[in-house]
C-alpha cells in the first residue's frame, strides 16, 4: 500500500498502510503530523501484531516482526522520557549485554556515559544528550530536531556524483520551516521530522534518465552508497546505528576491507606466497558471503515459507533470479560438508547459472546476469592485491565498475537490468 499523495506539486502525503509507522499521518516535507492523538499507534500495533508484518518507514520494504517486539515497542513508546531512558540505556541490565549501553527507540546506539558528557544538552536540545532526554520539553526537542534535519546536508558523494541541492542550508529558512511543526507540537499534535533512505534516494537520483527512484528500486551497489551516506549524515548529527540487519551488513563490509588490507600487508612483508594469497582471498569472500546470507536468514525469520515470500517481495523478480545463484552456492557447500569451495568450483557454478539464465529465462535472465555482474565486488580491492589475483577476478572487478559507470550515465536501458 502506498501513501496517498496530493497532486499539483504540493508536497503532502498521507500514510494509508496500517503496517507502517506513517499510517494515518500527514506528511509535509520531512515532517509527519499525527492528528489522531496517538490512536493510530493503537491501530498500527493491532494490525502488526495480527499479521506479524511491518513496513519499513525508511525504505518501504515489507519485513517480518515479532508480535512480542511490536507490543513491547508500543508500551515503550508510551513511557515518559525519564522512564524510557531506563530501557534505552539498559539500566536494568536485562535488555543488553552491557549495563549502561543499549538501543534507542529508533534503533540508535545508546551509551549513558558518552551521552552524559554532553551536559549542555538541556540548553541545546541535543537529543543525544542524556540531560535533554530528562529535562527538555518534548516540543522543544522536536523543534531542534526539525532544524537540525534541515541544516544537515546530504553527503556530496552520491549516486549521481554531484553535490546535494541542500549543500548550503540557511538557518533562518530552516527555523521558519520548523515553526509550523513546533506550533502543532505545542498544541498537542504529535510531530516527527526525519529524512529516510527513500528520501535520500529520490533526491540523489532526481536527474536520472526516466526520473528519480526509491531506495528499493536502486541497484545493490547504489543502496550501499545510500546506506553510507545515511550513516555519515546521522553520525554528523551525533547519532550512530550499529544495530539490526543494516548494522550487521555494514560491519561485514568493514571486516572484508580490513581482511583485504591485511592480505596486502602480508604480501609486503613477504609472509605469504602468491598461491596462498589467492586461496586466502577466495576464503575471505566465501566467509563474508556466508555471513551475509546468515544475517538475512536471521532477519527474515525461521519460517522458510514466510522468509522466501519476504525475500521475493524485497528482491523483486530479477533479484529472485540472482538469488538462485546464492542458493546453488550454498547447496554446493552443504554437499561438501561445509568445506569452502575451490576457485574452480565457484567459477563452474557461476558459469552454469549464467548459461541457464541466458538460455532459458529470456530477457529476465539477461537482466539477472547483468545485475549480478554490475553489483559484484562492492568492497574495493587494494590495487596491490588486485595485481596478484587471477585475471578472471580482475576482469569481473573492472567489468562491475564499468557497468556501474554506464548505468550512472544512463547508457544502459533500465529494462536490461530489471528496473
Amino acid at each position: 500500500m502506498k501513501a496517498f499523495e496530493a497532486k499539483a506539486g504540493v508536497p503532502v502525503s498521507v500514510g494509508i498502510d496500517p503496517r507502517s509507522t506513517n499510517f494515518g499521518k500527514i506528511r509535509v516535507g520531512d515532517s509527519r503530523y499525527d492528528i489522531w492523538s496517538g490512536y493510530t499507534q493503537i491501530a498500527r500495533t493491532m494490525f502488526q501484531a495480527a499479521t506479524g508484518e511491518a513496513v519499513s518507514a525508511q525504505t518501504g520494504v515489507l519485513r517480518p516482526v515479532s508480535r512480542k517486539d511490536v507490543l513491547v515497542n508500543f508500551v515503550q513508546s508510551k513511557f515518559a522520557p525519564q522512564v524510557s531512558v531506563i530501557v534505552d540505556y539498559n539500566l536494568t541490565g536485562l535488555t543488553g549485554d552491557q549495563f549502561g549501553t543499549g538501543t534507542g527507540f529508533l534503533g540508535e546506539d545508546r551509551d549513558i556515559l558518552e551521552d552524559m558528557k554532553d551536559f549542555k544538552g538541556f540548553v541545546t536540545a541535543d537529543d543525544e544528550s542524556f540531560w535533554t532526554r530528562i529535562m527538555t520539553p518534548l516540543f522543544i526537542r522536536n523543534l531542534a530536531d526539525t532544524i537540525q534535519e534541515g541544516m544537515t546536508p546530504l553527503h556530496a558523494g552520491n549516486v549521481n556524483d554531484r553535490a546535494s541541492i541542500n549543500e548550503k542550508p540557511s538557518l533562518l529558512l530552516e527555523v521558519a520551516k520548523a515553526l509550523p511543526a513546533a506550533g502543532a507540537e505545542f498544541l498537542g499534535m504529535g510531530v516527527t521530522t526525519f529524512k529516510t533512505r527513500d528520501d535520500m534516494a529520490l533526491e540523489m537520483t532526481q536527474d536520472r534518465v526516466g526520473g528519480p527512484v526509491t531506495y528499493s528500486e536502486l541497484q545493490d551497489f547504489e543502496q550501499t552508497q545510500i546506506d553510507e551516506a545515511f550513516e555519515e549524515r546521522t553520525a554528523s548529527m551525533g547519532r550512530t546505528y550499529t544495530q539490526g540487519l543494516r548494522g550487521e551488513l555494514s560491519a561485514l563490509d568493514k571486516s572484508e576491507e580490513r581482511q583485504l588490507a591485511l592480505l596486502v600487508q602480508n604480501v609486503r612483508d613477504g609472509e605469504m606466497l602468491r598461491a596462498d594469497l589467492v586461496d586466502r582471498y577466495y576464503g575471505i569472500k566465501d566467509d563474508i558471503r556466508q555471513q551475509r546470507s546468515a544475517a538475512f536468514t536471521q532477519y527474515f525469520g525461521g519460517d522458510t515459507e514466510k522468509r522466501d515470500r519476504y525475500r521475493r517481495e524485497a528482491l523483486g523478480p530479477i533479484g529472485t533470479l540472482v538469488e538462485e545463484l546464492a542458493i546453488a552456492l550454498e547447496k554446493a557447500r552443504e554437499a561438501g560438508a561445509g568445506r569452502k569451495l575451490l576457485p574452480a568450483e565457484y567459477s563452474a557454478i557461476v558459469d552454469e547459472w549464467e548459461i541457464k539464465m541466458l538460455n532459458t529465462q529470456g530477457q529476465p535472465g539477461e537482466a539477472a546476469v547483468l545485475r549480478r555482474r554490475m553489483n559484484q565486488h562492492q568492497v574495493d580491492i587494494p590495487p596491490e592485491l588486485l595485481e596478484l589475483l587471477p585475471d578472471s577476478v580482475k576482469a569481473r572487478y573492472n567489468a562491475a565498475r564499468t557497468l556501474r559507470a554506464m548505468h550512472g550515465a544512463g547508457e544502459i536501458r533500465p529494462e536490461l537490468y530489471g528496473e
